[in-house]
Protein backbone atom coordinates (compact mmCIF):
# COMPACT_ATOMS: atom_id res chain seq x y z
CA UNK A 1 0.00 0.00 0.00
CA UNK A 2 1.45 3.38 -1.22
CA UNK A 3 -1.30 5.65 0.38
CA UNK A 4 -3.76 5.56 3.42
CA UNK A 5 -7.58 5.13 2.14
CA UNK A 6 -8.15 8.37 3.79
CA UNK A 7 -5.55 10.11 1.33
CA UNK A 8 -6.57 7.80 -1.50
CA UNK A 9 -9.91 9.21 -1.19
CA UNK A 10 -9.13 12.56 -1.00
CA UNK A 11 -6.98 12.42 -4.30
CA UNK A 12 -9.79 10.66 -5.99
CA UNK A 13 -13.07 12.81 -5.09
CA UNK A 14 -11.98 15.59 -7.55
CA UNK A 15 -11.63 12.74 -10.17
CA UNK A 16 -15.21 11.20 -9.16
CA UNK A 17 -17.08 14.46 -9.07
CA UNK A 18 -15.63 16.50 -12.47
CA UNK A 19 -17.36 13.28 -14.68
CA UNK A 20 -20.50 13.46 -12.52
CA UNK A 21 -20.48 17.35 -13.10
CA UNK A 22 -20.12 17.00 -16.89
CA UNK A 23 -22.86 14.60 -17.08
CA UNK A 24 -25.07 16.61 -15.43
CA UNK A 25 -25.45 14.00 -12.35
CA UNK A 26 -25.28 14.05 -8.81
CA UNK A 27 -21.81 14.05 -7.54
CA UNK A 28 -23.23 12.00 -4.08
CA UNK A 29 -23.18 8.36 -5.68
CA UNK A 30 -19.72 8.97 -7.17
CA UNK A 31 -18.07 10.10 -4.12
CA UNK A 32 -20.30 7.03 -2.12
CA UNK A 33 -18.41 5.00 -4.50
CA UNK A 34 -14.93 6.62 -4.39
CA UNK A 35 -15.68 5.64 0.13
CA UNK A 36 -16.18 2.26 -0.61
CA UNK A 37 -13.57 1.63 -2.93
CA UNK A 38 -11.03 3.20 -1.04
CA UNK A 39 -12.09 1.63 2.39
CA UNK A 40 -12.66 -2.04 0.87
CA UNK A 41 -8.49 -3.40 0.85
CA UNK A 42 -8.90 -6.08 2.84
CA UNK A 43 -6.55 -8.71 -0.06
CA UNK A 44 -3.43 -7.95 1.70
CA UNK A 45 -2.41 -7.30 5.41
CA UNK A 46 -0.37 -4.27 4.38
CA UNK A 47 -3.66 -2.25 3.86
CA UNK A 48 -4.47 -1.20 6.54
CA UNK A 49 -2.65 -1.12 9.67
CA UNK A 50 -5.19 -2.49 11.65
CA UNK A 51 -4.11 -5.62 9.51
CA UNK A 52 -0.21 -5.33 10.42
CA UNK A 53 -0.91 -5.11 14.44
CA UNK A 54 -3.35 -9.02 14.32
CA UNK A 55 -1.07 -10.74 11.58
CA UNK A 56 1.78 -11.97 13.81
CA UNK A 57 -0.58 -11.90 16.94
CA UNK A 58 -3.02 -13.95 15.26
CA UNK A 59 -0.60 -16.54 13.37
CA UNK A 60 -1.77 -15.02 10.07
CA UNK A 61 0.07 -15.56 6.40
CA UNK A 62 -0.30 -13.08 3.90
CA UNK A 63 -2.15 -15.82 1.56
CA UNK A 64 -4.48 -15.78 4.16
CA UNK A 65 -5.75 -12.30 3.77
CA UNK A 66 -5.48 -12.59 0.10
CA UNK A 67 -7.82 -16.20 0.36
CA UNK A 68 -10.91 -14.07 2.73
CA UNK A 69 -9.95 -11.08 1.29
CA UNK A 70 -10.44 -11.20 -2.70
CA UNK A 71 -13.73 -12.84 -2.09
CA UNK A 72 -15.01 -10.00 0.32
CA UNK A 73 -13.41 -6.72 -2.05
CA UNK A 74 -15.56 -8.52 -4.94
CA UNK A 75 -18.65 -8.79 -2.42
CA UNK A 76 -18.29 -5.27 -1.75
CA UNK A 77 -17.79 -4.05 -5.42
CA UNK A 78 -20.76 -6.14 -6.62
CA UNK A 79 -22.34 -4.96 -3.57
CA UNK A 80 -21.43 -1.34 -4.22
CA UNK A 81 -22.58 -0.97 -8.11
CA UNK A 82 -25.83 -2.68 -7.18
CA UNK A 83 -27.01 -0.60 -3.74
CA UNK A 84 -25.67 3.04 -4.65
CA UNK A 85 -27.35 3.20 -7.39
CA UNK A 86 -30.36 1.91 -5.86
CA UNK A 87 -30.13 4.28 -2.54
CA UNK A 88 -28.37 7.99 -3.94
CA UNK A 89 -30.02 7.70 -7.63
CA UNK A 90 -28.39 8.22 -10.61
Amino acid sequence: MVLSNTTTALLMAPLAVRPAGALGLAPEPFLIGVAFASSAAFATPIASPVNVLVIAPGGYRFNDFTRVGLPLQLLVLATTVIVVPLVWGF
